[in-house]
């Protein structure tokens, strides 16, 4: 043990439960997130379990070393090690690694083309490896990547599941699921932190009416050459992104919820650029929404939710606040993330929209192409007349109900229901 003391307080994002006594230099979940229930749906009673709260290597579980008194504890129990981010997947001896010191090609992850898979690796996973032999023990990873199964022969010493914590905390109050749909703007798609994807897709919807959040000034050289997928793009797609980022560069930010005063400018392909000049005093506005409902008229206004998730081109999905959002403001969505990403969701018993638009792209593994499925679609619904867009909606609402029913009795915990008085509300126009 590093660390003889119980719950002495370190700089970790390591938490810990179940075990008797403080492992290493971990902090104890109890003090931040509902660890008790997140266990209970996992069916976990007597293992004793970490949950990483952050990305990149696990340096705390990297120097753990048991001592003999834990080591006999854990000789009938399985360490169950909850990630609560995405994986941080990297390419071996990628040469389009950003910095010499990170195996990254895009900041704190990589993204891949198809056909590289043998080669590829997760920091964290290196990590709970080498504690996995130091301790000689038998170690479960539950991580939100769908299909990280496939990571398993690089990584022997342990059982990898699809589990997702992240997706066990989320949270919907009473207002939010409230909606009263009036459908005049066909998109709507909230990008905040930049990705290559997200720049593409925002970059092909200036064309059309869109509640669009981009915050960037980006030359269109590093979305299409500094990427290691989307180099390959036609060449009518590198004209149509680079028309429209050049336009998003003229325009400025355009924001929804969140004032934001001036673009950020992302000077290279790191995936780690956030809103510099936003009005918010935190990274990520995840969670924001549950309890503001501040995007709520925006999704009312809006036919179809472009969500551009976390990651896109890599093997393994993961769903997160963004298209549950879609769910919980019963608006139809088309999914910019991995291949497989839609069928997560029909996993978890979640309907989505075959009837009305081609969902194969969901099984196109080559990353352009499957960008290109989702640009038909867009341009699909930019045809229709506003008319056939609200038929079209009259016809997908009963799955939508369906869907929020599904959601915020099977897969959220329940919110208290927000009642604002005058001055709240008052407050919140001023902040939107």
């Amino acid at each position: 043990m590093l660390t003889p003391n119980n719950y002495v307080t370190h700089n970790s994002s390591l938490l810990f439960a179940n075990w008797p006594t403080q492992p290493g230099k971990a902090q104890p979940a109890e003090q931040h997130m509902p660890i008790e229930a997140i266990m209970r749906l996992s069916g976990i009673t007597t293992d004793p379990v970490y949950s990483f709260q952050a990305n990149g290597h696990i340096h705390d579980l990297e120097d753990l070393y048991h001592d003999s008194t834990e080591i006999l504890y854990l000789q009938d129990k399985t360490v169950q090690i909850y990630l609560f981010e995405p994986m941080c997947c990297y390419l071996i001896d990628d040469p389009d690694r950003l910095y010499e010191s990170m195996p990254f090609n895009s900041g704190f992850y990589s993204e891949f083309n198809p056909g590289t898979e043998q080669h590829h690796r997760c920091v964290e996973l290196d990590s709970i490896q080498l504690y996995a032999q130091h301790n000689n023990i038998r170690v479960t990873v539950r991580t939100g990547d769908y299909n990280v199964e496939q990571y398993s022969a690089q990584y022997p010493e342990l059982t990898l599941i699809c589990d997702d914590a992240f997706l066990k905390t989320l949270m919907v109050y009473q207002d939010a699921t409230e909606i009263d749909k009036h459908i005049d703007t066909r998109f709507i798609s909230t990008n905040w932190r930049y990705t290559v994807a997200r720049a593409a897709v925002s970059a092909y919807l200036t064309d059309y009416d869109c509640n669009l959040v981009w915050c960037y000034d980006v030359d269109p050289g590093v979305v299409l050459d500094q990427s290691v997928w989307l180099r390959d793009a036609t060449q009518a797609m590198r004209e149509k992104i680079t028309q429209g980022i050049t336009l998003l560069n003229q325009q400025g930010p355009r924001c929804l919820d969140i004032p934001v005063t001036a673009s950020t400018t992302v000077v290279e392909n790191n995936c780690s650029y956030y809103p510099e000049h936003a009005q918010l005093q935190q990274h990520n506005p995840v969670g924001l929404n549950n309890i503001q409902s501040s995007l709520k008229s925006f999704y009312e206004q809006s036919f179809v939710d472009v969500v551009t998730e976390s990651r896109y081109a890599q093997p393994t999905s993961n769903l997160s606040e963004k298209v549950f959002q879609s769910i919980q403001y019963q608006t139809p969505f088309l999914l910019v993330a991995p291949p497989g990403s839609l069928q997560y969701l029909h996993d978890m018993g979640f309907k989505t929209f075959s009837n009305w638009w081609d969902e194969s792209y969901d099984t196109e593994t080559n990353h352009v192409k499957r960008l290109d499925k989702v640009f038909a679609i867009i341009q699909q619904i930019a045809d229709m007349s506003m008319s056939d867009i609200n038929t079209m909606y009259t016809e997908m609402l009963p799955q939508l109900k369906t869907n929020l029913d599904l959601y915020t009795t099977a897969y959220t915990i329940p919110g208290e229901p927000v009642v604002r008085d005058n001055q709240e509300q008052d407050a919140l126009v001023k902040w939107t």
